[in-house]
């Protein structure tokens, strides 16, 4: 780490955690500028929720738009060595020199806020998330996937919405905020998808999954559960990879070889395809299919996803992983 991105992450650990209550407000005055622009109407922002395997399906969406030649902002947290690791474009992490850049502008505004609402504290992700979304708003990327924190209602990420949301899965967790069933969490994290757009849902108990669907309706969103629309052969595992054959509605995927092994992550790659290609046949209808499937294939075997399942040693086979949940842990 330079002392140049090492100074400004100390400046940023230091924002408290938590604000005065919920901050929907607070980032709408934070981004009003980003969110009113003509960038912001171009893209369609993809949102990524659920209570494990968010950061997975968040880079491999962007992974595969980099293949594509699609350049994408992709924000997901926490970080395990860098902050940078936080925010990435096109496949790279942004610079010190931008992460300092765009953390001053937020200091500035939080200046600003503080002289008008005094008791209203601004929190620590709300300050990551305006900091990712001004990198993404200074570069005029093509499209950004952004993971949420905790939730998605009240979460920091819904200031920018579009038409596709992923729900990866659902998980005891945080139950505290987001209420003490799998049920009222699910439906809390479904809240950040707009009314008129599309959740693609991964694979979760049938009764609740039926419970969703009964939500989704209510609140005017359209369901495709993988489950319903997708096929898989059983994965095989060698050499810390992962090989296997999908089907995602008309799009058939044969010897595809993932980087990211585990079976939870067959979850993961068949929700980021399924929204993918959803999202591509919306905004970018000149792909065809052999070309995203080729992406596809490009970018699974080449992603790396730090901290997920990953081998550090041979002797003895030694692997670290990030699960924070019952599901994640077993």
């Amino acid at each position: 780490m330079t002392n140049r991105l090492e100074k400004v992450t100390k400046e940023l650990l230091a924002i408290p955690k938590f604000g005065t209550g919920l901050g929907l407000h607070r980032m709408q005055y934070l981004c009003q500028e980003m969110t009113g622009s003509a960038w912001a109407q171009s893209i369609d922002p993809i949102n990524v929720v659920g209570s494990n395997g968010k950061g997975s399906t968040a880079s491999i969406i962007a992974a595969i738009m980099h293949e594509l030649g699609i350049r994408a902002g992709k924000y997901t947290s926490p970080h395990l060595f860098n902050f940078t690791e936080r925010i990435v474009i096109n496949g790279r992490e942004v610079s010190a020199e931008a992460l300092e850049k765009n953390t001053h502008r937020f200091f500035e505004k939080q200046g600003q806020y503080l002289q008008e609402y005094p008791e209203d504290q601004i929190g620590a992700f709300e300050a990551f998330t305006f900091i990712a979304l001004s990198c993404f708003f200074e570069e005029k990327v093509d499209a950004i996937v952004l993971e949420a924190g905790i939730g998605g209602r009240y979460d920091s990420t819904r200031i920018m919405t579009g038409n596709y949301t992923a729900l990866v899965s659902i998980d005891l967790e945080h139950t505290n905020l987001l209420g003490p069933t799998r049920e009222i969490i699910a439906f809390e994290k479904t809240d950040i998808a707009p009314e008129g757009s599309t959740v693609v849902v991964g694979k979760l108990e049938k009764d609740l999954l039926r419970r969703l669907k009964a939500y989704a309706r209510y609140k005017k969103v359209r369901l495709i559960p993988v489950e319903e629309v997708t096929e898989v052969t059983p994965p095989s595992f060698k050499n810390g990879k992962m090989a296997l054959d999908f089907r995602v509605e008309d799009y058939y995927f044969d010897k595809i070889v993932s980087n990211l092994a585990g079976f939870h992550q067959v979850n993961n790659i068949l929700v980021s395809v399924l929204l993918l290609k959803h999202w591509i046949a919306r905004n970018f209808p000149a792909i065809g299919a052999q070309q995203f499937i080729s992406a596809t294939r490009i970018a699974l075997e080449n992603i790396v996803w730090t901290g997920r399942l990953e081998k550090i040693k041979e002797h003895p086979p030694t692997y670290i992983d990030v699960g924070h949940t019952p599901d994640a842990i077993k």
